[in-house]
């Protein structure tokens, strides 16, 4: 009988490597296609502005241009850019691929200018004229939720899109929730400031989209640096209206998602719709500049946390009152990455209680997102950083603390209604602490510091929640099923699909 490999701790070659490596890796860009024309797109330069006139006469008339669209050319024929994440009483903008009335954050998206060379539709975009009232910005997320903050969408009269509090609390028979009864046992409350600053997902490739229409077959073939091609299938053929099943989207190799690829962009709509009415290829290949403001950013939290705890180092409740900078338009998973952190923000300790208030705010910005690990990062740089602070506070060693409050019982949810599968921290603590012979380190440090020398030991737990099915996190109705198809084919081999 044929003996199966094993590959628990075997190092697998990864089938993709010898091509990329070769330089053999064919990107969107480097798809091939006659008759190709380019997209360029012209955005704001103002992160909150009323637009009183377009002008684009000039960009129409200028040599090699096709055509060029505004967003009120797209009024009833493009969808808007989907969100499919929400929260309680949520007020959702109507983000236009195009910019309709005004713009909202530095890089919006206004027109769009196609033309025969990549260069010709480049300088086209600077004869587009925009007269514009320029409106106040708000960029710091706890000043935008306040109420005589300058409101950046009018019809909701306000820029808290959510606010939400959690968990919800236990029956208690006193007026006191269980949260700050424990609050009211504790020796001392640990209070820290956490600002998680944005970030730019900064891929070797930046997003690009090539689409083609065959009319004869009445079929639309999109190329695209995505992580998500079926899903980018279904949500552009229906904001475009086209059968999904005259819809084919391929992501050939990508250079980096890192989560910011998991979207429908403006972008995305725009460039397939315009390869559809003019029957030629389009191609877009977003700008490095682009990316900045253009791209999906991470993170935007501005955190205030309390922690109740013992003089021993227990750790009895945390609470956290969070400001969640969303952007001034909503993305995919926009409104539903920092509650992920949120549910998590216990982290691998075994806290009695958490209680969060989490304000969702819109700013003069581009939408934050789905960014490597998407939520949970955040949380374990939290709980890591209290942790911290609770062993200064009480003279401890950071080992020692986080080892008091390890969880050790995984039959019960955690205080944010999370079941984790299992584990044994106290057993992975004890062989890092090994593997860099902790105590002779913490020896050196002490000794350097004699000498006006520092050396930081960091020490950090890191609880991931991945494979999200349909469940509490995931309505039925958002999706999370995985699929698999296995055909035997007639030469006797085997496909799978998955």
């Amino acid at each position: 009988m044929a003996v199966l490999p094993k590959l628990v701790g075997e190092k697998i070659k990864r089938r993709e490597d010898p091509a990329l490596i070769q330089g053999y890796g064919k990107y969107v860009d480097d798809v091939p296609m006659i008759g190709t024309l380019h997209a360029a797109f012209f955005r704001s330069q103002y992160a909150h502005a009323k637009i009183n006139s377009l002008d684009v006469s000039a960009a129409k008339s200028h040599p090699g241009v096709v055509t060029v669209l505004t967003g009120e050319d797209l009024l009833g024929k493009v969808g808007t850019v989907p969100c499919g994440a929400a929260g309680p009483g949520m007020n959702v903008p109507v983000n236009h691929a195009l910019a309709v009335g005004k713009v909202g954050f530095v890089g919006q998206p206004i027109a769009v200018v196609v033309a025969e060379t990549a260069a010709a539709a480049q300088d086209a975009l600077d004869l587009i004229e925009m007269d514009v009232d320029v409106l106040p910005a708000v960029v710091d997320p706890k000043v935008a939720a306040e109420a005589d903050s300058p409101v950046i969408h009018e019809e909701f009269g306000t820029n808290i899109m959510f606010r939400v509090f959690g968990p919800a609390p236990e029956p208690s028979p006193t007026p006191l929730g269980i949260t700050d009864q424990l609050f009211q046992q504790a020796d001392k409350v640990v209070s820290l400031k956490i600002t998680q600053q944005r970030l730019v997902p900064m891929h070797m490739e930046t997003r690009g989209v090539l689409a083609n229409f065959d009319r004869s077959r009445n079929k639309l073939t999109v190329w695209a640096s995505t992580q998500v091609p079926h899903l980018l299938r279904t949500l552009l053929a229906g904001a475009i209206s086209l059968p999904e099943n005259r819809v084919q989207v391929i992501a050939p190799d990508v250079g980096g998602g890192f989560g910011a690829k998991i979207q429908l962009y403006p972008e995305e709509l725009v460039v397939p719709y315009v390869a559809h009415q003019l029957g030629r290829p389009v191609k877009w290949i977003e700008k490095r500049r682009e990316h900045f403001t253009s791209t999906i950013h991470g993170r935007g939290l501005v955190e205030y946390f309390d922690a109740a705890v013992k003089n021993d180092g227990t750790l009895l409740a945390v609470k956290c009152k969070c400001y969640c900078d969303m952007g001034a338009y909503l993305q995919l998973l926009t409104p539903a990455i920092p509650g992920l952190g949120l549910i998590l923000m216990a982290g691998a300790y075994d806290a009695q209680a958490i209680e969060y208030e989490q304000i969702a705010v819109f700013t003069n910005k581009v939408a934050t997102d789905a960014y490597r690990g998407a939520g949970r990062p955040e949380a374990a740089y939290a709980i890591e950083r209290l942790m911290d602070v609770i062993a200064h506070e009480l003279d401890m060693d950071p080992v020692e603390v986080r080892r008091k409050n390890f969880i050790t019982d995984f039959s019960k949810p955690t205080p944010g209604g999370l079941m984790y599968d299992s584990g044994d921290y106290p057993i992975s603590l004890d062989k890092a602490l090994e593997v860099i012979n902790y105590d002779e380190l913490r020896a050196e440090q002490k000794r350097l510091r004699e000498q006006g020398r520092y050396m930081g030991i960091g020490v950090s737990s890191y609880i991931e929640i991945c494979g999200i099915g349909p469940s509490f996190l995931m309505p039925p109705g958002v999706g999370g099923w995985e699929t698999c198809t296995i055909r035997v084919e007639p030469t006797g081999l085997v496909t799978v699909l998955t």
